[in-house]
């Protein structure tokens, strides 16, 4: 499992799957009140969802959320990421909007900016550059929620994820069958052995919840899980506890 660097955090140290919590608030004072039971719970790293709010945040938004996940985490690695409706996320925004809002993202100071590939080459380009000129990281990301696309087609992602020169290259899909699970699995560890980064892969729902925490398997370097059953931002995802209690017993 290939290793990512953030802060004093080190991404898939000792081939184990850092393990990230979601932070689905609707507005600022809804995050605040969760960061206590969020620390608490002491993940490796937070994704916050910006496609949760309950607006299209502007630059002061996006500080002054950066901001209080200071105060309230320390030096815990944020992950910033707008999931577009087309790709599972909960608010609609137009293709110019989102290019908009990565350009606000890498002048906002978060340690990780999750751009998805799959929208107009130019704004990915320039999102990612932007953000690695503010020394920002770059997760590389596609999701399918309604199918396994062929293997082919993410070995086809997971390239055009590294020539983009992103640091960490994401894919989550939704699998129909198991033999949809165990071939997402097969192409995450042929690609973590090719790529010279680090990959996250999941297959999504329950039938895919063995991918959560298959991470010594396929080399899958974050998993995502909820703080508790009530708060998952994905199909199928675990708790932080049992993740941790399954991590205990492998």
């Amino acid at each position: 499992m290939k290793t990512l660097t953030c802060h004093n955090t080190i991404i898939g140290e000792n081939d184990q799957s850092a393990i990230a919590l979601p932070i689905v608030a609707t507005n600022l004072a809804d995050l605040k009140e969760q960061l206590p039971a969020i620390r608490e719970s002491q993940p490796d790293l937070v994704e916050w969802r910006i496609d949760h709010l309950d607006h299209t945040p502007e630059l002061k938004d996006l500080k002054d959320i950066r901001a209080a996940l200071t105060v309230g985490l320390g030096d815990l690695p944020i992950i910033a990421t707008f999931r577009t409706q087309g790709e599972g996320g909960a608010m609609p925004l137009e293709e110019a909007d989102y290019g908009d809002l990565l350009a606000n993202l890498a002048q906002s100071d978060f340690d990780l900016i999750d751009v998805e590939v799959d929208h107009d080459l130019n704004l990915v380009e320039k999102a990612i550059q932007a953000s690695h000129d503010r020394n920002q990281l770059v997760i590389a990301s596609y999701h399918n929620f309604q199918s396994t696309p062929t293997t082919t087609f993410l070995q086809k992602q997971f390239e055009k994820m590294a020539n983009l020169k992103a640091d960490m290259a994401k894919i989550a899909v939704m699998p129909k069958t198991k033999a949809d699970v165990f071939r997402l699995l097969t192409v995450s560890q042929t690609a973590q052995e090719s790529l010279t980064i680090p990959i996250v892969t999941m297959a999504m729902g329950d039938l895919g919840k063995i991918s959560r925490i298959a991470g010594q398997l396929s080399g899958s370097a974050i998993t995502f899980a909820s703080l508790d059953e009530t708060a998952e931002s994905a199909p199928g995802q675990l708790t932080i506890a049992q993740i941790r209690q399954i991590f205990q017993l492998l």
